[in-house]
C-alpha cells in the first residue's frame, strides 16, 4: 500500500506555535504485477513547531484513522493493518530544513518504529508540499494481499501544508 501521508512544514511561521491543524495528508498505493491502484485522503496534519532565525524545529502528526479510500471495507482493513487503535498517529519530527535545496530531513514514527528520511519539499509562500517513499516492511507492516492482488511494499507519502 502506498501511503501519502505526511509531513512537513513551513519555514514561514512565527515564533513558537501550539499544535493546530495545518494541512492534509494523502496516500497512494499500487499493486505488484496487477492494476491495483488505491488512493486515500483526509489525514489532517497537526503541527507544533518553532522558528528561531533560520532554524525550524517541530513535529507534525497525522491521525491514521482519518484516511478514507472511498470504500469502507477497505478502510477497515487498512486501519486493522496499521493497528490504529494501538498506533493512532504517524509522526514526523524535523531535524533539518534546507529551503534553498528544497529538502526536509527528520524521523518518521509509524507503527511503533522510527526511521530517518530526507524528502524533497516544494516551498511556495506559506505553502509546503512534501513527497517521499517509505517501505511498509521497515515499519513492521506486511504489505496486504488478497487472492491475486498484493499491495506494493514501497508506499508514496505526501503532505500539503498551508500556514
Amino acid at each position: 500500500m502506498r501511503f501519502t501521508l505526511f509531513v512537513l512544514f513551513l519555514a514561514f511561521a512565527a515564533e513558537p506555535c501550539i499544535a493546530k491543524p495545518v494541512g492534509k495528508a494523502t496516500f497512494h498505493a499500487t499493486g505488484e504485477g496487477l492494476a491495483l491502484d488505491i488512493s486515500g485522503e483526509g489525514g489532517i496534519v497537526d503541527a507544533e513547531f518553532t522558528r528561531k532565525e533560520t532554524k525550524i524545529s517541530g513535529t507534525f502528526k497525522v491521525n491514521l484513522s482519518d484516511f478514507k479510500t472511498g470504500m469502507s471495507l477497505r478502510d477497515e482493513h487498512m486501519q486493522k493493518l496499521l493497528e490504529v487503535v494501538k498506533y493512532p498517529y504517524a509522526k514526523f519530527t524535523i531535524s533539518e530544513v534546507e529551503a534553498a535545496s528544497g529538502v526536509v530531513s527528520g524521523t518518521l514514527e509509524l507503527h511503533g518504529k522510527t526511521m530517518t528520511y530526507s524528502w524533497p519539499a516544494k516551498f511556495e509562500g506559506s505553502h509546503v508540499s512534501v513527497k517521499g517513499k517509505v517501505k511498509l516492511t521497515d515499519f513492521g507492516i506486511a504489505p496486504p494481499e488478497y487472492k491475486l492482488a498484493k499491495v506494493s511494499n514501497e508506499v508514496e507519502i505526501a503532505v500539503d501544508i498551508a500556514l
